[in-house]
């Protein structure tokens, strides 16, 4: 007799940039996620507000790397510019 198959279920912590991606990524392989968020919305850092028609951000504005960073194509997508910052002359 063989035992029970065990459903293969996740938690994921954090409904941010990486816990989205992990999310699906998990998803597409089969497996059962459970998203939790502490907050009461999704996007981590990313707080996009839209203030009298304009569209602010009042979180995360650093992109740290930009090889390989899966934000470059829809930075591109949308002519977002980019500005290259220097932090050792601070």
């Amino acid at each position: 007799m063989r035992p029970p198959a065990i459903a293969k279920r996740v938690l994921v912590l954090g409904a941010g940039v990486s816990g989205l991606a992990c999310a699906r990524a998990l998803t597409r392989r089969g497996f059962r996620v459970t998203l939790l968020e502490g907050r009461q919305r999704i996007g981590g850092r990313i707080d996009t507000r839209h203030v009298q028609g304009l569209a602010l951000e009042f979180g995360a504005a650093v992109m740290h790397d930009p090889a390989g960073n899966p934000l470059v194509p829809l930075v591109s997508r949308f002519r977002m510019p980019l500005e290259k910052a220097c932090y050792d002359d601070v």
